[in-house]
């Protein structure tokens, strides 16, 4: 065969990548085929509307012993019911005698999400009083575009792909060639797979909405600063004495000095004073 194998090569890859309604007239890479490939997917995204992504904020106010047995039965509840279909992201406690609290980051479909509040906040044993409700906020965020684009990728790195598979196995192929495509071809495969990644992570984005549950203590979640600021006065009050206690200590040596200064200014400030007066006296008996 010729060495004129890199001219091969892009013919061969025209070939390969370019759909069958005509050739092109250069050289076909991944860029080029995003570039010419038709907007089909967008439209059809379009027609079917916006998507969401939505995510879910939710803050519980109970007694201290209650915390910890809410936070492990709704663990346990995103571990073990699969009707629930829930993913659990995130989980975390924070247990002190004066304090606690608990966090969950979980992933479900829309229609748990309401089920699931409302178990959240049945009773535990360990409630002595009612569970508060502090705050409930949703988000959604249109990723219809995004899901487009990533869908529009995964299929135009496939497409490629293929192209460079059925290349690799023409039988006239130099070894240069060859070592080329298999080059081309890992590179494309590496890419495809992270397009598929992120095409599965937007995917269960869209399939299951995020939540995040904050279990805390009452009177710590619901403090107001006001409240905040009168739970600790007396460590505020402490704190200030001792503040204004080292002033003094650290001022005593100074006072010595600062006495010093005051009767030296004061001599000549009254020298200052008694030299006009003197003048004054010098010139009235000059003049008589």
């Amino acid at each position: 065969m010729p060495r004129s194998s890199s001219l091969v090569l892009l013919g061969l890859l025209v070939l390969a990548g370019c759909s069958r309604n005509g050739p092109t007239t250069r050289p076909v890479s991944v860029p080029d085929i995003v570039l010419s490939e038709p907007q089909a997917n967008a439209e059809t995204m379009a027609d079917k509307g916006q998507i969401f992504s939505y995510s879910h904020v939710i803050a519980l106010a109970m007694d201290h012993d209650a915390v910890r047995a809410r936070y492990d039965r709704a663990r346990e509840a995103c571990l073990h019911d699969a009707a629930l279909r829930c993913k659990l992201l995130s989980a975390s406690i924070d247990e002190h005698p004066d304090l606690a609290s608990a966090t969950l980051t979980l992933a479900m479909p829309h229609d748990s999400i309401a089920g699931f509040e409302t178990a959240l906040r049945k009773p535990v044993s360990q409630d002595k009083g009612r569970v508060d409700l502090l705050s409930r906020s949703t988000q959604a965020q249109s990723v219809e575009n995004e899901k487009s684009g990533t869908d529009k990728k995964v299929a135009q790195l496939t497409k490629y792909r293929d192209g460079l598979a059925e290349l690799a196995k023409r039988p006239n192929l130099s070894v240069d060639d060859y070592i080329k495509v298999q080059q081309e071809l890992s590179k494309t495969e590496a890419d495809l797979d992270e397009a598929l990644a992120a095409k599965r992570d937007l995917d269960g984005r869209i399939a299951r909405e995020s939540l995040s549950v904050t279990l805390a203590e009452r009177g710590q979640a619901a403090a107001s600063p006001i409240g905040e600021v009168w739970n600790e006065s007396g460590a505020l009050l402490v704190a200030s004495t001792a503040d204004v206690l080292r002033f003094v200590i650290q001022l005593v040596p100074w006072l010595p000095v600062a006495l010093g200064l005051f009767f030296l200014l004061r001599w000549i400030w009254r020298i200052a004073r008694r030299r006009p007066a003197v003048a004054k006296s010098k010139e009235s008996n000059s003049g008589g």
